[in-house]
């Protein structure tokens, strides 16, 4: 077998991959958001300023989370909470204690996180001028908090 053969046998277009499903169910409504982010994600607190993210957003991300959190257990292994504070720059940021790495705060900014539309703009802009890794266009609206959450996990690592 050459490896234009192996190639075509063996390997999947991007494009065509579909992701595992979670185990657990998603959630589907906003007013789920906040009770799922506590008790599935782990954080320990939602900030009042969390309401300025966007429904849809909140709900996909809160799905991504908690996918992430079922594979790796990041929060529910330190104490964290979530908000939505501003950043000059940043779409998120993850900020932390110097005295203890584990103790963690996740920021979806309210300039990207308040407007579906515009976030999601952004990160196929960024995706295309590559100021971001790729990922699938309909990944985009949990692209960033998937990226945060390497830092959450990296944090954890270096405790």
């Amino acid at each position: 077998m050459n490896y234009k053969e192996w190639k075509e046998s063996f390997v999947v277009p991007t494009e065509e991959l579909v992701r595992e499903e979670t185990k657990s169910s998603k959630i589907t409504k906003y007013e789920d958001v906040e009770e799922a982010l506590l008790s599935r994600v782990g954080f320990k607190t939602v900030e009042e300023s969390f309401k300025r993210v966007d429904k849809q957003l909140a709900i996909d991300n809160t799905n991504q989370l908690i996918e992430l959190e079922e594979k790796f257990g990041v929060v529910h292994e330190s104490v964290s909470c979530i908000c939505s504070e501003p950043d000059k720059t940043a779409i998120a940021y993850v900020s932390n204690h110097t005295s203890s790495p584990t103790y963690q705060n996740l920021s979806l900014c309210p300039k990207y996180y308040s407007n579906i539309d515009l976030h999601i703009e952004t990160q196929l802009k960024n995706k295309s001028t590559n100021h971001s890794m790729p990922f699938l266009d309909k990944e985009a609206s949990v692209y960033t908090v998937t990226h945060e959450y390497g830092h959450m996990l990296q944090n954890m690592l270096i405790r």
